[in-house]
């Protein structure tokens, strides 16, 4: 018998001594005189009764586990009682529903009727009762209160939301845009629906409008295209090479416009296929490296086509990985989509005003020496911000950065994140919520200048990150004027060249225990590929990092006033 078919039988034996002692009492012919004298291994609490049991030791392994205690009657009544307490006992499990001595409790049993659960899932251990499938509910803020809906049901929600935005926006309801810019902004866009979405907003976005109008200057629109024609080549040769280094960072076989057979293993000598055919035949690519192909010359013509129409704004490898980053969301595989020339026109239009976010300067008299001064201008001082604000913010890792020679103007890493929004070295799904905040981003007021009752739809009273602190200096930079707004009141538009340096930092932050570890190249290594990271956190982050800026200048200011007195 094993052990726990004993401690079954001790269980139920248990509960049912007293009704047996009960039925061997009524039994007539039955005494102590027909048994004899009960021992002194009788149960203590029926030692009055007139009536002995007799012990039965159950051992395992050799050891004593328990005793089942079964009456001394006579072999007819005994055969009726054990028949009526087997019976009776079979009949209890059944309806108890019963598996041996492991009962449901009440929490167990309430919990097990409950359609939905909030709390935390069964512990794994507890035997005989199967988990069950929960939905969790979270609640979420709404206009009307507090909602309790699922995830599922929030995303679904959300999607419907965006859905009503762009259908409305295509019938002309321009409006519709600053719904979908606090979207992404907040919340972020879903991935399937960036490709509806991200065209939206940078159409609408207010330095997009802000050039069209003509009320602002953007880096690389002052010389004309026949003077860019006549000083330079677009290097379509570097863009290519930048490409195939792109292949090989994701470790895949370089494509290029035309993809070149493989090559023979030496000539005279048979392909092992060739053995069993007569002909040798070269397998035509697969339909991902065509895709691939498609895709490259499409990056290709849209980055040609930005450099002649702005022939004062100098090529840079990081052009491919924003015009890669947009396809990664915008563009359609010709092995899905058959309008190609529509495909590669969306890519080309979306480019350009990319880089019309990317580069945007401040309205100034240009120099004598033409508009590309300016763009280096520009450059250099939103690095030489960021290593300010790096040094001022994070003086141990600035620190060990100096020392390691990992910081500073000529190091690839900081130029990369400055100018080009880290299209290279963030994963994809993190770059693009952070580009979701960038390009929904709209005229907010730096201070109340106007009644918020006759502010444009409030878009920005729900925005759960601070935008409006302008770029942490006394002076924020000028900022766009855009077309419609010729008052004085008007709402500043805030650039996110204003905002990235701080994303940044949050950035370096997150990763400070890692880099303090590292060696100068090991450091080069991991701030070229970022590991995943939640970007909303890092966002959240960012806006800390802006105000403990804006609240440490201040306390520098009251100290100077001090010494000053």
């Amino acid at each position: 018998m094993s052990y726990g078919t004993a401690l079954e039988e001790h269980a139920t034996t248990t509960a049912q001594k007293q009704d047996l002692l009960n039925i061997n009492t009524s039994t007539s012919g039955i005494s102590n005189a027909d048994h004899g004298e009960r021992g002194p291994e009788t149960l203590p609490q029926h030692s009055n009764k007139d009536h002995s049991l007799k012990r039965h030791t159950h051992t395992h392994n050799g050891a004593p586990t328990c005793c089942v205690y079964t009456p001394s009657i006579s072999s007819d009544a005994s055969a009726q009682v054990l028949s009526s307490l087997i019976n009776g006992i079979k009949s209890q499990k059944e309806s108890n529903g019963d598996h041996g001595c492991c009962r449901p409790t009440r929490a167990e049993a309430s919990s097990a009727r409950e359609p939905y659960s909030t709390g935390s899932a069964k512990q794994p251990g507890e035997p005989g009762k199967p988990r069950k499938a929960t939905i969790i509910r979270r609640s979420f803020p709404s206009s009307n209160g507090t909602d309790t809906l699922s995830a599922a049901e929030k995303e679904t929600a959300l999607r419907d939301r965006i859905t009503e935005a762009v259908n409305s926006f295509t019938r002309g309801n321009r409006d519709a845009a600053n719904t979908l810019a606090e979207i992404a902004r907040t919340c972020g866009i879903p991935a399937s629906l960036r490709e509806s979405v991200w065209p939206i907003l940078l159409e609408t976005h207010p330095l997009v409008r802000a050039e069209t109008a003509g009320k602002a200057v953007s880096i690389g629109t002052a010389v004309p295209l026949r003077q860019a024609e006549l000083t330079r080549e677009v290097p379509t040769k570097r863009i290519r090479a930048e490409l195939s280094r792109y292949h090989r960072r994701r470790k895949n076989i370089p494509n290029t416009r035309h993809p070149s057979p493989p090559r023979s293993r030496s000539p005279g000598i048979e392909s092992p296929a060739s053995f069993s055919t007569p002909t040798s035949t070269v397998s035509p690519p697969d339909q991902e490296t065509l895709d691939q192909a498609v895709l490259d010359s499409a990056v290709e013509d849209a980055i040609v086509a930005y450099l002649e129409n702005h022939g004062s704004v100098q090529y840079s490898p990081g052009m491919v990985y924003v015009c890669l980053t947009l396809s990664d969301w915008l563009f359609i595989p010709p092995s899905i989509s058959n309008n190609q020339e529509n495909q590669s026109a969306v890519l080309i239009k979306t480019f350009e005003q990319m880089m019309t976010i990317m580069l945007w300067s401040p309205p100034q008299v240009l120099p004598k020496s033409g508009n590309r001064q300016l763009l280096e201008g520009v450059l250099t001082r939103r690095i030489s911000h960021f290593l300010t604000i790096f040094r001022k913010l994070m003086p141990e890792l600035a620190a060990y950065f100096d020392e390691e020679e990992a910081n500073g103007f000529g190091e690839e890493w900081v130029l990369s994140w400055i100018q080009w929004w880290c299209s290279r070295e963030l994963p994809k799904d993190n770059k693009a919520r952070l580009w979701d905040f960038y390009l929904g981003y709209r005229p907010t007021p730096r201070r109340p200048l106007i009644p918020t009752s006759t502010a444009s739809g409030g878009d920005d009273a729900d925005v759960h990150i601070d935008s409006s602190d302008g770029d942490g200096e006394d002076e924020p930079p000028p900022r766009p004027v855009l077309p419609g707004n010729v008052n004085g009141s008007a709402p500043e538009a805030f650039t996110p060249a204003d905002w990235h340096p701080f994303v940044c930092l949050a950035l370096l932050r997150a990763c400070k225990d890692a880099l303090e570890e590292l060696e100068l190249s090991e450091i080069r290594t991991l701030l070229t590929r970022l590991p995943r990271i939640n970007m909303d956190a890092i966002l959240r982050e960012a806006g800390k990092m802006r105000k403990e800026l804006r609240e440490m200048n201040v306390r520098e200011d009251e100290e100077a006033l001090r010494r000053g007195n």
